[in-house]
């Protein structure tokens, strides 16, 4: 449908939610993965120390879900992927930390990649150094001897081989999720903007800071200037010598002002030798992720404008002209309180002579004593006053009952 992707981009721009985050998904799964794994320890693990743990991660990782539900990611991401690490060693400490590889300490370093942004860098390296420098340590950490039985030593130890697959696996397609969100977000974020650009009728072109290359121009632009979208566009390829040089500097002149600048009479020439006068606005723009710097120029056509001007004229003159011959005298009955509006310009009154009071008690005496519905026609009326002759023209509003006519004299044609 038209506008689906704009309607998309808009109400997520105007309705975010914690829970569509990819940390709050990874936390809810992490969670979620201990959980089911708890009777199978509950079990075939008789260990109190265990159990223990596992009645305090629950509520660990809960607190961090609960922060990050008040806003608070930073806090919330470094307790739960410290909660998890708590969970990984623990266990492998269960079953001595030497056949441990190392691979799977550096999987469980993916866990901060997701949880921790770009602006965390801080938290992300933090986290993410541990389990590494961990796995160097880790083989001279054996243990006296295992509490658990080799039958459930090597349970332990596919439980940690499926969870930290798991584990991996949840990372992986979280973010692959998140990638093609973010993907959709910005392909419909820029057919909003483009669709929208392209729907203005005025010439639109976004030039590059540095090298004044067509980083985008919209359709009014490509039809005006002939432009080609499949080679490169500047100011070189698309007006002559002479006038490229002269609109290169003008760009670079308000690109070092660092404000927009209206040319209001700028004269173009094309490649072809085509003319336009066009009032030209340069507005500079420096996008705040990339500090990348564009100029964006919009055009106006004058002749064109001027046209528009001349005709609105024209027919400003020729509808006076009409109006002083026929002499109407337009009026507004306002039914609640019973008084007429004059609504005639007032250079148009003049061949009234100062009847339009006389004319205006007349009405006032005349409307309420005969009243129209709201579904009749105008009803003509003819009436002398001051020894002229007049035809009344009135109907009635259907929303308000309001009266509106005009009062046009009859000439003598003899």
């Amino acid at each position: 449908m038209p506008g689906t992707g704009a309607n998309l981009f808009l109400q997520r721009r105007h309705a975010p939610s914690w829970l569509d985050s990819i940390q709050a998904k990874v936390g809810f799964s992490l969670l979620l993965l201990v959980f089911l794994t708890i009777p199978a320890f509950l079990l075939m693990v008789q260990n109190r120390y265990l159990l223990w743990y596992y009645l305090i991660y629950p509520i660990s990782a809960s607190l961090g879900l609960y922060l990050l539900s008040r806003g608070k990611q930073y806090i919330a991401s470094l307790i739960i992927v410290l909660s998890v690490y708590g969970v990984v060693v623990w266990l492998f400490s269960l079953i001595g930390f030497t056949p441990v590889a190392h691979l799977k300490w550096w999987i469980i370093a993916l866990l901060p990649w997701v949880m921790f942004n770009e602006k965390q860098q801080v938290g992300l390296w933090f986290t993410s150094a541990l389990p590494v420098a961990f796995s160097f340590v880790a083989p001279f950490l054996q243990s006296g001897g295992s509490v658990l039985l080799p039958a459930e030593q090597d349970f332990i130890r596919q439980i940690l081989r499926i969870s930290v697959a798991l584990g991996a696996f949840i990372c992986i397609y979280f973010l692959r999720q998140h990638y093609y969100a973010s993907e959709r977000l910005r392909v419909q974020e820029n057919e909003f903007y483009s669709n929208t650009l392209n729907a203005i009728p005025l010439p639109i072109i976004i030039k590059d800071g540095i090298t004044l290359d067509y980083v985008f121009f919209n359709q009014a632009a490509q039809l005006t200037y002939d432009l080609n979208p499949k080679v490169k566009n500047n100011n070189t390829t698309t007006f002559s010598e002479s006038c490229a040089t002269t609109v290169s500097r003008l760009d670079q002149e308000v690109l070092r002002s660092i404000t927009y600048h209206i040319e209001p009479d700028e004269n173009l020439v094309h490649q072809t030798g085509l003319h336009w006068h066009f009032r030209t606005y340069r507005i500079p723009l420096e996008l705040t992720s990339s500090g990348r710097r564009l100029l964006v120029t919009i055009s106006e056509d004058l002749r064109a404008l001027n046209l528009v001007m001349r005709k609105a004229q024209e027919n400003k003159e020729m509808i006076g002209q009409v109006f002083h011959l026929l002499s109407p005298l337009f009026f507004h009955f306002a039914l609640g309180i019973e008084k007429v509006t004059i609504a005639t310009p007032a250079e148009w009154l003049k061949p009234w002579q100062g009847l339009e009071l006389e004319i205006i008690s007349y009405l006032e005496y005349h409307l309420p004593r005969h009243p129209i519905g709201t579904d009749d026609r105008a009803a003509p009326h003819r009436f002398p006053l001051a020894g002229r002759t007049f035809d009344l023209y009135y109907g009635a509003l259907p929303q308000s009952g309001d009266i509106f006519g005009l009062v046009i004299p009859v000439r003598d044609n003899s």
